[in-house]
């Protein structure tokens, strides 16, 4: 290389190094007055955090390039004796080129060695300044006046931490602490895209390993002109694996049976303007215990275990949980909600929540569930237990104060909810339903509901569709009930729910039910007072048994429809002309060798008196005859059937009956009866009477015989009369027999005529009037084709002209007293009176 070219390179460094020491003698003469910037910079400091603001010493530091290092810096604390914010070293980086015309512009601030200390007092105050501010005005905080300068002049936090303790609700030497450790932040210029990029990196302690946690992101240029608001910002925030011990006296709705080990991860990004609407979104994780692997969902059997996907928004003083939602594992759920004021002792809430199915009793357990109040919880088991619940959805709207009391009566009508039941118990004063899987949806305290399936009293029911209004507090219940039951089962349900009711004996007389039934209900009125309650029943019959008390053989093949009314205060309701209560429609059925059909009849209230009406068409064998003729040993009747042979025949009987069940003497019974080759007898005396054919009536206590016809033995008779049973102890009989062809044979065991011998046939005609101890007697006989003799006195043979006519009466232990007698043979006529003894 030719010396003067050697020459020229050494002038030119020469010159170089001689313009860089001119530059930095010229800088550092500028700076060498650090007192005056150590007290400019202690005056801007307190301007800026409106705090006492103390600076050890200062200094010239080019290590960081030209700057000028502050050590032992501190901001005095507002509510506490000790410094808020101490600082080993802070390093102001100063641009060069400024600094030769006599402008100090800060290149970048290095904090080295930071304690920051946050308190908040009992009253929840922060020592920081009003938090709500730095959300709801963020302009005009102190806090962003901070950062704002903190930011333009490219702030840099090296080995910082954070110390918090928190005196609410807590006792003076007791308070709850949080630290964050190993803080690094820092902010950078890019060259391209968003101007700032920044990093805050640290730690949490706790554990057996501290948490790492990272936040990261960009956002637009800072200028002295340029306000916060406008300003874009979005970034990043990760979590790995937050032991919750430090937190779970801030969450203890959602970590209140969250083992001490566990752990928490958070993925999570943000976007949105300083001072403006903000938007965050990402997914956290929860795990009991960090050795079964990475932070994982969990399932509903585990309900204090999972994770969650969100995204909140938040524009001043209104927080929107846009979205809350868990999609993995067994138990899922969706949320929204939104805060307006939420800052505020009261803000306004709405939530709108949708779920897999829980388990009921463990419904607090369950984390969408957690931010209603336990006592709601509990109002909902004191109604429902067992069992599950799925939401389809669920809305509040409210307030704070509202949501905190939602168990009282007042506020439980801001709930409105979508839901499906699977195997739930009722409780009082619900029905008592027991296995209950249907869907219901409830609006202002309503449910409209169709439950598919259900048991009542171990009694299965299905298809139950209506209105329950106030479900939480005083039940009103509209509902309908189509179901096919087992009568057996189901008339143990209705024992127990007529339990001292006035159709408790009634129904109390039927029992060993066999067979089904359709059951249609409905039920309308409060749960809480059955006598205010309006039900109607039908109960339709499909070949049922059952056992009557006091009625010997089992009623079989029962079908028809009985059909139950419960009018509200029917007893009480004494205007009424009737009320129904219970009402059979064409019932039918056989008892054994007998039947019964067209039974049709009523039980209810005539101006506030119990009434029973029924009519009903029996066909009664001559063998069943003896279960349905009255037992009653008062009854006079009572006597005759003692040792009667009921042999063969039918009744076709009408029935009618009309009375107050609860006093048999109102009672009154009416029916038509034909009988049809009816036949008894007495086995050990008197005929047999056959073939009986013709009617009997009966009403008003009395009995009427129209037109029978039937034989005596061997002999035809006619019968027609009345029987007046109004004293059933003593009868009084009006009673018109006629025997046109009698044998003597037949009269066995007649007193006065069954040593009478005659032959052939003798027509005879006999009125009765009385009772058994005294009656009166009109008797007519045409012998003319009677054979007889009496020795000594006459003799008569067949087909001779030969009557016989009485009339008198008859006393018990009186005799026969005849009034009146004649009798004529041929043209010889004889007449007179007699007293038989």
């Amino acid at each position: 290389m030719p010396l003067y070219i050697k020459r020229i390179i050494f002038y030119s460094l020469f010159t170089l190094m001689l313009a860089v020491i001119s530059v930095c003698s010229l800088a550092y003469y500028q700076l060498r007055n650090l007192g005056e910037i150590k007290t400019l910079a202690i005056a801007k400091l307190e301007e800026l955090t409106r705090r006492e603001v103390k600076i050890g010493k200062a200094e010239m530091d080019i290590v960081h390039g030209l700057s000028i290092r502050l050590e032992d810096v501190s901001v005095k604390s507002r509510i506490s004796k000790e410094p808020e914010l101490k600082a080993h070293s802070v390093f102001v980086v100063v641009r060069l080129l400024p600094l030769l015309a006599k402008q100090v512009e800060v290149k970048k601030i290095i904090v080295q060695g930071s304690s920051l200390r946050v308190v908040r007092d009992a009253k929840g105050r922060f020592s920081l300044g009003n938090v709500e501010k730095w959300i709801t005005q963020p302009t005009d905080s102190g806090l962003f006046k901070v950062l704002k300068v903190s930011l333009m002049n490219q702030l840099m936090v090296e080995s910082g931490s954070i110390h918090f303790k928190d005196y609410l609700n807590r006792r003076d030497d007791d308070p709850l602490s949080m630290d964050l450790k190993r803080i690094h932040f820092s902010v950078q210029k890019n060259l391209i895209g968003s101007p700032f990029h920044f990093n805050l990196k640290g730690e949490i302690p706790g554990g057996s390993s501290p948490t790492a946690f990272q936040v990261s992101g960009a956002f637009d240029n800072l200028s002295k002109d340029k306000g916060l608001t406008g300003i874009s910002i979005d970034g990043k925030v990760r979590v790995d694996e937050l032991n919750v011990s430090n937190f779970q006296p801030y969450l203890k709705k959602v970590l209140a049976k969250a083992p001490i080990d566990s752990l928490l991860s958070l993925n999570s990004s943000f976007s949105g303007n300083i001072g403006g609407a903000l938007k965050t979104e990402g997914t956290l994780k929860y795990s009991p215990n960090s050795n079964k692997g990475g932070a994982t969902l969990s399932d509903a059997r585990v309900p204090h275990r999972g994770g969650l996907d969100y995204k909140i928004s938040l524009d001043q003083d209104s927080l929107h949980i846009e979205e809350l939602k868990s999609e993995s594992g067994p138990f899922k759920f969706t949320a929204k909600a939104s805060l307006a004021n939420f800052l505020s002792k009261d803000p306004s809430i709405s939530i709108d929540l949708v779920s897999d199915s829980f388990q009921i009793n463990k419904s607090i357990d369950y984390l969408p569930l957690k931010f209603f109040p336990e006592e709601y919880h509990a109002l909902v088991q004191s109604r429902f237990k067992n069992g599950t619940i799925k939401i389809k959805s669920l809305k509040f709207a409210g307030n704070l104060d509202q949501l905190r009391n939602l168990a009282k009566e007042e506020n439980r009508g801001l709930i409105s909810s979508k839901f499906e039941m699977k195997h739930v118990d009722w409780q009082s004063p619900l029905p008592e339903l027991q296995n209950v899987t249907g869907a219901f949806s409830i609006n202002k305290g309503n449910t409209v509901l169709h439950i598919a399936r259900a048991r009542y009293e171990n009694q299965p029911i299905s298809n139950v569709q209506g209105t329950i209004n106030n479900i939480m507090t005083r039940p009103l219940v509209d509902l309908k009930v189509e179901n096919e039951v087992d009568m057996g089962q189901f008339h143990g349900t209705l024992m127990r729910i007529f339990k001292g009711h006035p159709l408790s004996d009634s129904i109390a007389v039927y029992n060993e039910f066999e067979g089904k039934a359709n059951v249609l209900l409905n039920v309308k009125g409060p749960l809480d007072d059955f006598d205010k309650l309006a039900i109607t029943g039908k109960i339709g019959m499909k070949n049922v048994s059952l056992n009557e008390k006091g009625f010997e053989p089992r009623l079989k093949n029962l079908n028809g429809k009985i059909i139950y009314t419960h009018t509200p205060e029917a007893d009480k309701r004494k205007d009424a002309t009737w009320i129904p209560v219970i009402q059979y429609d064409n019932l039918s059925g056989n008892f054994s060798n007998s039947s019964f059909s067209n039974m049709n009849g009523e039980m209810g209230f005539s101006n506030g008196e119990p009434l029973e009406k029924m009519s009903s068409i029996y066909n009664v064998a001559s063998s069943d005859l003896f279960y349905v003729l009255s037992d009653n040993t008062e009854d006079a009747l009572v006597s005759l059937k003692e040792g009667l042979d009921f042999t063969s025949g039918e009744l076709i009987m009408k029935y009618r009956s009309q009375g107050n069940p609860t006093r048999p003497e109102t009672e009154k019974e009416r029916g038509e009866i034909e009988l049809i080759n009816f036949s008894m007898k007495y086995p050990d005396r008197f005929q047999p009477m056959m073939n009986l054919n013709g009617n009997i009536s009966y009403g008003d206590g009395k009995i009427r015989l129209e037109n029978l016809n039937g034989r005596y033995g061997d002999s035809p008779v006619q019968l027609e009369g009345e029987i007046d049973r109004r004293n059933i102890k003593t009868l009084e009989y009006a009673l018109r027999l006629n025997f046109p062809g009698l044998v003597q044979s037949d009269l066995k065991d007649i007193p006065l005529f069954e040593d009478f011998k005659f032959s052939g046939p003798a027509h005879i005609s006999l009125n009765l009037n009385g009772n058994l101890d005294s009656f009166k007697f009109e008797h007519q006989a045409d012998l003319a084709q009677v054979g007889y003799e009496i020795p000594g006195v006459i003799e008569k043979r067949p087909n001779a002209l030969s009557k016989f006519k009485a009339k008198g009466s008859v006393l018990k232990n009186g005799g026969i007293t005849v009034d009146n007698w004649s009798y004529e043979l041929g043209g010889n006529h004889v007449s007179g009176t007699a007293q038989i003894p």
